[in-house]
C-alpha cells in the first residue's frame, strides 16, 4: 500500500469513528453545565441522547474540586448519585464555597467509561454565594467582663503596656501609630457597649478567586455565623501563609474582632494596633472599645 493509500485509510477511519461516536448517538449525555441553584444548591443539567445503539439504564453523577477530564479521574472524585437514565439533570448540596465540578457517567448493560469535557463532564468550576448576613452582636452578659453599674475604673488604662515586645517593624507597627497610642488611655464614667461587627466592603460579595476567595469563605463559614473562637484559628492559619497586603491587613482587622467577640481585649488591642496605619478611623473606634473593657488587675 503506497504512502497516499495508508493516509487516505486513515483518514476514512478517522471519520468513521467520529460519525460512529457523534452520528449515531452513543449511551453518553452532551452538553453537560451548571448553574447556582439558590441556597446550597447547585443543579448540574445535560441532554439525553435519543437513539443509542443501547438504551441508558442509568447515570452516574460525580464531584470534584479539580476538573474531571478523563476516566481515571473518577477515582479521585465523589460519588454522589445514581439516577435513572431518562434524566436530564441533578441537584447537588453542598457545604462550602469551594469551585466544583462534575462528570455523569452512563450505563446500558456495562459502564460507558469515557469522559469528554463538555459533553459530559464540566470544564469550569462552580460555587455556592455565600449570602450577606446582617452584623449580630453577641449576647453583652456572655462576652462583656464584669463591671458592675456605677462603678469607675480608677487610673487610665497603660496602653503601652499592651504593645510591650512588638518590633516597631513595618509589617507590625509604625512609630506613628505607637505614638498615638499614648493617648488612648482613660477614664470611662460607664459600663462599656459591645460594637457590631464590622465588614470591609470588598469582603461583602464573593471574589472569584485569590486570597480574597479564601478570607470570604472564613468570613461566611465562621466569622458571620459567630463562631469567633474558630475564627481566631483560621484567620490566623491564613495571615501566616504568602497572601497579598492588602488581604492580611484586612483579615488581621477581623482577627481583631475576633479577639474582641470573645472576650480577649488584650489581645484585641495588640491586633488592632499592628493595622493601625492601614485602617486609622476604624482601629481607632475599636482600640477605644477594647479598651474601655479591658480589666487590669
Amino acid at each position: 500500500m503506497s504512502k497516499k493509500s495508508k493516509k487516505s485509510f486513515l483518514l476514512l477511519t478517522l471519520a468513521l469513528f467520529s460519525f460512529s461516536l457523534f452520528a449515531f448517538e452513543k449511551p453518553m449525555i452532551i452538553n453537560i453545565h451548571t448553574e447556582y441553584a439558590g441556597g446550597n444548591k447547585i443543579n448540574i443539567m445535560w441532554t439525553t441522547p435519543e437513539n443509542t445503539e443501547k438504551k441508558i439504564t442509568k447515570f452516574l453523577v460525580y464531584r470534584n474540586t479539580m476538573p474531571i477530564t478523563v476516566f481515571n479521574d473518577i477515582n479521585n472524585s465523589t460519588f454522589l448519585a445514581q439516577i435513572p437514565g431518562s434524566s436530564t439533570g441533578y441537584t447537588d448540596t453542598v457545604k462550602d464555597l469551594n469551585d466544583y465540578y462534575y462528570a455523569v457517567l452512563s450505563f446500558t448493560d456495562e459502564c460507558y467509561d469515557l469522559i469528554m469535557p463538555s459533553m459530559n463532564a464540566t470544564v469550569n468550576g462552580v460555587h455556592v454565594e455565600a449570602k450577606k448576613q446582617a452584623p449580630v452582636i453577641p449576647k453583652r452578659e456572655e462576652l462583656e467582663k464584669k463591671y458592675p453599674t456605677g462603678t469607675l475604673r480608677e487610673t487610665p488604662l497603660p496602653y503601652l503596656d499592651l504593645v510591650d515586645g512588638i518590633e516597631k517593624s513595618e509589617n507590625q507597627i509604625s512609630g506613628l501609630a505607637y505614638e498615638k497610642a499614648a493617648g488612648l488611655g482613660r477614664k470611662i464614667t460607664a459600663p462599656a457597649v459591645l460594637l457590631e461587627p464590622f465588614y470591609f466592603e470588598a469582603d461583602m460579595i464573593s471574589p472569584e478567586r485569590g486570597d480574597a476567595y479564601y478570607l470570604f469563605q472564613i468570613l461566611s463559614q465562621y466569622f458571620a455565623p459567630r463562631k469567633y473562637r474558630d475564627s481566631i484559628t483560621q484567620l490566623k492559619k491564613l495571615t501566616g501563609t504568602n497572601i497579598t497586603r492588602e488581604v492580611e491587613n484586612r483579615a488581621t482587622f477581623y482577627l481583631g474582632e475576633a479577639y474582641y467577640f470573645t472576650g480577649d481585649f488584650e489581645n484585641a488591642v495588640r491586633t488592632f494596633v499592628k493595622v493601625q496605619e492601614y485602617f486609622p478611623e476604624e482601629s481607632k473606634k475599636w482600640l477605644e472599645s477594647s479598651l474601655d473593657h479591658l480589666e487590669i488587675n
